[in-house]
């Protein structure tokens, strides 16, 4: 059986803003309610987005990530990169 899609481009393109030294991290209020609730932390978020694999593009440019944060329990967050603003848009985070 063939591996499963992988999204390249996005990958690159979330991992190249991630790691950029001028990158701006968002947090939508949501994000920030549902990483409290669930024990995830902006750092364990960072982190994640720096190595992350794209399982899903979604509407509106948002794109579904998933990684292990410091404990080795998979996350996944809904982020929406902007490639021009070296920005990344947290929408929500789950594990």
């Amino acid at each position: 059986m063939p591996p499963p899609y992988r999204y390249h481009d996005e990958e690159k393109l979330v991992h190249e803003i991630a790691n950029h030294p001028d990158r701006r991290i968002a947090y939508r209020v949501h994000a920030e309610h549902q990483m409290r609730e669930r024990k995830i932390s902006r750092l364990d978020v960072e982190s994640i987005l720096r190595r992350c694999v794209v399982d899903e593009i979604q509407e509106a440019g948002k794109l579904l990530v998933r990684g292990r944060d410091r404990d080795g329990t998979e996350v996944k967050i809904v982020v929406v990169p902007d490639a021009e603003r070296k920005r990344l848009t947290v929408i929500t985070a789950m594990n």
